[in-house]
């Protein structure tokens, strides 16, 4: 499928419904220097589309580049923010941008009225009048020897990985150490002749291992590998539990949707980031292992991304106190967690990055949708988790992704039972189930149920414990179909609050002390909840 906006991409570059254009925005681009100067900055007019005045764009041929040579760029723009209604000039990051380097942070613009933003650049190949994605030194993905869709494990056959890419370790200093765990980290847990660099001395990332291939298991869901702003500066009193209390922290605050993660594409010692080509290797070695990558989306809100200076009311709710007279009907009970809110019901009509025609829709189910067929073409995933869907608050667009995921997939050559978009709410709303929103939701409910029953407990407020253990053992009790719809789990990376701890611990709290059987019996029931899907 060809959405539009990537494919004008490809010879373009394109900026979507600026807020304000007097002054008309501008392409300012140059080539990396010194590690922290851009050189040679040229300022290049963008133009409005002839039949949609809302897409400013200019041609790469029309911009005097050199074949061959990598770009840093940003678009000069006039602030378009509710909270800030004086004009600023100032320079942002692509909102589309494939590739960022944080090394490189927009200064001000030299009007009287610029400021700076400190956003970081955009990166882009040029090379025979194409726009081609790379890393800031210039590597490409290469997909060659990627296997065919077929070898990959069908849907219920699943044994998920959950891996945090914002990592903690015991330490010396205050119990704790705070580490970025880097796409090269993850693959050392797939091949053994692998160095993982900023985790070494950890034994199972340490050279002779491959602690997923030992474990078994058949699909990696990264959290969220997108790119984000978000940092570790935790207090010297801080604990994990209290790092996991804050989303943010865990890299959910997505600033750049469709660039893979600085940080995580840049170890220690590395001097430029290298995470697209660094995630799509980690992807291929999954894929030639006969596992599966799952890619975590974060669509309720996100943190710093450029439309919020941009254009702020046509993609975000402008939250308000309850109460409030002017408080948009659609934040209702969401929540931003420091971030801004998505606007999933704001109808306008206008150019559609999609099917580049004008038609009724929603700036913001657009930019997301178009981030999803970018990670599903260039990256290759092959299954999405999507958090908080409660959070996203519109059922409609929901079923939208979905369908637009699996209508990508098929197109792929990928069968329906080697793809999924599941759900992460830990209400979990059935209703997205049964009314074909999502294919599967994560079964909070095991978890809670299974921390009762190893404990020898009733669940709640069922009327025995065999109730309890039924209900643990076969999801269709819950209101699930079968069990390729529930995503079973012991503990995840969500450990705040007593009833949320690591297994082991929840158990010392609780005055057991044969943890290793209690342990063992919590596996023997997810492993036997297995045989019902």
């Amino acid at each position: 499928m060809a959405i539009d906006l990537l494919s004008r991409k490809q010879t373009h570059f394109v900026l979507w419904r600026p807020g304000k254009t007097a002054p008309a925005p501008t392409l300012w681009i140059g080539i990396a220097a010194a590690r922290s100067q851009v050189e040679q900055l040229r300022e290049v007019p963008l133009q409005p589309d002839p039949a949609f005045p809302e897409l400013w764009q200019v041609a790469a041929q029309d911009c005097g580049l050199i074949d061959g040579q990598v770009y840093h760029y940003w678009f000069k723009v006039c602030r378009s923010h509710p909270d800030h209604p004086e004009r600023r000039i100032f320079y942002c990051t692509d909102p589309t941008a494939y590739t960022v380097d944080r090394r490189f942070l927009a200064v001000s613009p030299a009007e009287p009225d610029g400021a700076a933003s400190h956003e970081p650049a955009s990166v882009i190949l040029y090379r025979q009048g194409q726009l081609i994605p790379c890393d800031p030194d210039g590597q490409e993905v290469n997909w060659d020897g990627d296997p065919e869709l077929d070898t990959l494990p069908t849907n219920n056959q699943l044994v998920i990985y959950e891996l945090p890419t914002r990592w903690t370790k015991a330490g010396t200093a205050h119990g704790l150490t705070v580490g970025t765990g880097t796409f090269q980290d993850v693959i050392a847990l797939l091949k053994p002749e692998a160095a993982a660099p900023d985790f070494s001395e950890t034994e199972a990332l340490q050279r002779g291992h491959a602690h997923l291939l030992e474990l078994g298991v058949n699909v990696l869901e990264l959290l969220p590998p997108a790119d984000s702003g978000d940092r570790f500066n935790h207090a010297p009193t801080e604990t994990i539990e209290d790092l996991h209390k804050d989303p943010l922290k865990w890299g959910y605050g997505t600033d750049n949707f469709f660039a893979a993660d600085y940080d995580l594409g840049l170890p220690t010692g590395q001097s430029a980031p290298t995470a697209a080509s660094d995630l799509a290797e980690l992807i291929q070695i999954c894929h030639q292992h006969g596992i599966r990558f799952f890619v975590d989306m974060v669509m309720a809100f996100s943190r710093y991304n450029p439309y919020a200076d941009i254009n702020f009311l046509d993609f975000y709710i402008h939250e308000k106190e309850l109460g409030d007279p002017t408080r948009d009907p659609e934040q209702g009970k969401r929540y931003g967690f420091g971030g801004n809110l998505f606007k999933y019901n704001y109808w306008v009509d206008g150019y559609s990055p999609i099917t580049g025609q004008k038609q009724p829709l929603v700036p913001a189910r657009e930019f997301l949708k178009a981030y999803l067929t970018h990670w599903m073409q260039y990256y290759r995933v092959d299954g999405l988790r999507l958090d908080s869907v409660d959070n996203i608050g519109n059922y409609d667009f929901l079923q939208e992704f979905r369908d637009l995921a699996r209508q990508l997939w098929t197109e792929r050559g990928g069968a329906d039972n080697r793809f999924l978009v599941v759900g992460e709410e830990l209400s979990v709303p059935l209703a997205l189930i049964h009314q074909n929103r999502l294919d599967g939701l994560w079964n909070e409910r095991f978890k809670q149920i299974l921390r009762h029953v190893i404990l020898g407990k009733n669940a709640g407020h069922e009327p025995s414990f065999e109730q309890s253990v039924r209900q643990l053992i076969d999801c269709r009790l819950l209101g699930f179909r079968d069990g390729s719809q529930a995503v079973n789990y012991i503990t995840s990376h969500d450990v705040g609050g007593s009833f949320n701890k690591r297994i082991y611990n929840y158990l010392v709290d609780n005055g057991v002390h044969d943890t290793e059987k209690r342990i063992k019996l919590a596996f023997v029931c997810l492993m036997t909840a297995v045989e019902f899907q």
